[in-house]
């Protein structure tokens, strides 16, 4: 299925914005609302390309996040990446419609945010000015992902679109069975993604094109992740599948006890999942086989962080914890409030974790102890991208907030 064969009342429009937005600054506590828009203006070049081997290129920055779990082994990891771990101070808050429940991408200057109010954003980081705006007709569960120069997203209609990363222009839309939960994964000329419909896509990015198609047991609101030309995702049947990333083959099945909802991690081949039966898994990438189960006592939604030979991971139980990826043994917990629906980020020896009480945590990669807190105006289920020593995450109260280290 491709192209738009139905539903042409929800046809997309873009509306281009700019960097002169009414009501909005680039300092500090002022938020945007949407509908203030300027002129359209020039946007800068978004070049982000990603590889085979599960590394992401910022193209030509420092840093950048450009998919959830900053790349499509979903590490949750920028290696050459800064974020603030001492204080904290909101350079920007910009507002959307209703929820933003799903991860911003961030690349080359501008953050993508996609929102349940039917909009996927682009925000200029600097100001928090809105550049475009792209209104689809039904809501987005997805998380962007940027990649040469496209944004490639699905929403709760089915409905993968691709589009122009510097204007908002719509490429392409790919019409998949059912409502798009799950974050693509663009490696290679293809975007691989999961659908309710209990099917994993792989897409032709350029094209929209169907390349191939490969059945579960239930649907399937877990992210890929790739590695080594195999995908890894689970789905609802409680089974983690590895598949050949160019013909859609079966390469092995792992059965946890109960729903997989989100993306593994793939690392040094290792395979980490959680699952909703409350165990932390890790599989053998090349065989499937379990290397050992942690326990956590309560439903995972979030993918892991695998860095530097530890996981970190939460859990319903509102724990976050930090778990050793060679033997499985609990190295720390670190307790919130209420439950931990998001996955970490982790860059340069901090956790950056969002929880259902309200409030975006920094923690110590090494000792589990608390660095600073923001508090939101709802869930934080939105997981982090940290770029350039700045925090992105979204809220169930409809904002994309910027959050860095206090400048004198």
């Amino acid at each position: 299925m491709s192209g738009r064969t139905r539903r042409d009342w929800l046809r997309a429009v873009c509306v281009a914005g700019g960097a002169g937005i009414a009501g909005c600054s680039s300092a500090g506590d002022q938020q945007q609302t949407p509908g203030e828009r300027a002129t359209p203006t020039e946007q800068q070049t978004t070049d982000g390309q990603t590889t085979g081997d599960g590394q992401a290129s910022p193209g030509g920055r420092d840093t950048a996040w450009p998919m959830y779990g900053s790349d499509v082994a979903r590490t949750g990891h920028a290696p050459a990446g800064t974020g603030p771990t001492t204080e904290i101070a909101q350079r920007w808050a910009f507002g959307t419609g209703k929820d933003v429940a799903g991860s911003p991408a961030v690349v080359d200057g501008t953050a993508y945010v996609a929102s349940r109010d039917k909009t996927l954003y682009a925000v200029d980081v600097a100001s928090g000015t809105e550049q475009w705006r792209y209104e689809i007709g039904n809501y987005f569960e997805s998380s962007p992902a940027v990649v040469g120069g496209t944004v490639y997203v699905g929403n709760y209609f089915g409905e993968l679109y691709a589009v122009d990363a510097a204007t908002g222009t719509e490429e392409w839309v790919f019409e998949a069975g059912f409502s798009l939960r799950s974050s693509p994964a663009v490696v290679d000329g293809t975007v691989y993604i999961g659908c309710r419909d209990e099917d994993v896509y792989a897409v032709d990015a350029t094209s929209g094109e169907q390349e191939w198609t490969f059945p579960t047991g239930h649907a399937v609101l877990s992210s890929p992740a790739v590695a080594d030309g195999t995908v890894y995702i689970g789905s609802h049947d409680a089974n983690l599948y590895a598949l050949d990333a160019a013909s859609g083959s079966e390469q092995w099945t792992f059965e946890t006890g109960d729903r997989v909802y989100d993306a593994p991690a793939v690392v040094d081949g290792t395979v980490y999942v959680g699952s909703a039966d409350g165990n932390l898994y890790a599989v053998d990438a090349a065989s499937g086989s379990e290397q050992w189960t942690f326990e956590t006592g309560a439903t995972m939604d979030g993918s892991p962080a695998v860095v530097d030979g530890t996981v970190f991971t939460g859990s319903d139980n509102g724990t976050l914890y930090a778990v050793d990826a060679a033997g499985g043994t609990e190295q720390w917990a670190f307790e919130t409030g209420a439950a931990v629906e998001a996955s970490p980020a982790v860059v340069d020896g901090t956790v950056y974790i969002g929880s259902n009480d309200g409030t975006l945590y920094a923690v110590d990669a090494a000792s589990g102890s608390e660095r600073w807190t923001f508090e939101v105006g709802g869930r934080v289920r939105s997981s982090p991208a940290v770029v350039d020593g700045t925090v992105y995450v979204g809220s169930d109260e409809g904002t994309l907030y910027a959050l860095s280290e206090p400048t004198a």
